[in-house]
């Protein structure tokens, strides 16, 4: 008996801590706050010039990753891209995201008629119970983070100024970083 209430009170912290730590998301940002965190790993990583050529040159790829309950990768599944990428690339781009822990959120679609708390906790508590410690996840460049920038770039220009697609880039990633903070 009182090793039943122990195994059931062990059983009770493990769940609040995997809850705790799981970078689950239903925000309908989600995906873009993913492309976000890439975007900012990318210019970290491999600076301004590399991520302006990419850009320059309309590159987008889309990374489809195994991450565990944090959102760190653990496992790399392909790369796909408008525009080839070398497999070299490839392999700095995923080691760098792995040896440095960047963390990406789980999303899911949020259920209807359920609060954001409440979507959290019914899929925290289905995942635990299911047991599962892996989760499949879509990951894109620069994904549709640059959508309204030939319009800026418009409005911009009317105003004499010249708004390059990195600085447009960098300006929406730091809204995302004010957001979260």
């Amino acid at each position: 008996m009182v090793n039943k209430v122990i195994l059931a009170l062990v059983l009770f912290f493990v769940s609040c801590m995997l809850q705790a730590q799981a970078s689950i998301n239903v925000d309908r940002c989600c995906l873009r706050k993913n492309a976000v965190t890439l975007s900012q790993a990318l210019i970290d990583f491999k600076g301004k010039e590399f991520v302006s050529n990419l850009l320059n040159d309309n590159v987008s790829f889309s990374m489809i990753c195994a991450v565990d309950s944090s959102g760190i990768i653990i496992d790399f599944k392909r790369i796909r891209s408008n525009k080839e990428l070398s497999k070299e690339l490839e392999q700095e781009i995923i080691s760098y995201l792995k040896v440095n822990h960047v963390s990406f959120y789980i999303c899911y679609e949020k259920p209807l008629g359920l609060n954001k708390e409440e979507s959290l906790a019914l899929i925290k508590r289905g995942l635990f119970t299911e047991g599962r410690l892996t989760h499949i996840i879509n990951i894109g460049f620069p994904e549709d983070l640059m959508s309204s920038y030939a319009y800026e770039r418009d409005k911009a220009k009317e105003e004499g100024k010249c708004l390059s697609k990195y600085e447009y880039l960098t300006t929406i990633i730091n809204q995302y970083k004010s957001q979260s903070e």
